[in-house]
């Protein structure tokens, strides 16, 4: 007897309301919002990034839309300021601009690894003790400088 193959999953999807999630995502960064704009459920979405390559892909694309909106939102209140208003006797008679160092600071150490706050970190190992500064990017970063730091060949050459 041979055995009955798994049902093709069908998924339908309102071009219109992709769209609609979409742009609202890009806009707010919010799943549960944009979904409620769109009229989906969070489910649906969920399901659509694991079994549709290219809706994955359009809403990485999304994400990475609200990042670069925010991070140049940072920059701006930071670097350009903005104007606050400045009343006398309840009247406006001016402006003052004002500027976020605070986030200029988080811009900065964002990008720049010289800004950045600097942790060390002791590992124990066999009776001896390895301060190793954390500026890795990556496990393997921090792996090749633990292996620096111990005096481990890290150029693959061997000796």
């Amino acid at each position: 007897m041979a055995k009955r193959k798994k049902p093709v999953k069908r998924i339908t999807i309102s071009p219109a309301k992709v769209n609609r999630f979409l742009a609202h995502m890009a806009k707010t960064g919010r799943l549960h919002q944009s979904a409620d704009a769109a009229n989906i459920s969070v489910q649906q979405i969920r399901t659509w990034r694991k079994d549709l390559p290219d809706f994955e892909e359009r809403y990485v694309s999304a994400e990475l839309a609200y990042c670069e909106t925010i991070e140049s939102e940072i920059e701006r209140r930071g670097k350009d300021g903005w104007d606050e208003p400045v009343f006398q006797g309840g009247v406006e008679v001016g402006k003052k601009r004002r500027y976020s160092d605070a986030l200029l600071l988080a811009h900065a150490k964002s990008r720049m690894s010289k800004y950045r706050d600097k942790i060390e970190a002791e590992v124990k190992h066999s009776g001896q003790v390895l301060a190793v500064p954390l500026m890795a990017q990556s496990e393997e970063d921090f792996d090749k400088i633990v292996r620096e730091q111990s005096g481990e060949d890290t150029t693959g050459k061997g000796n």
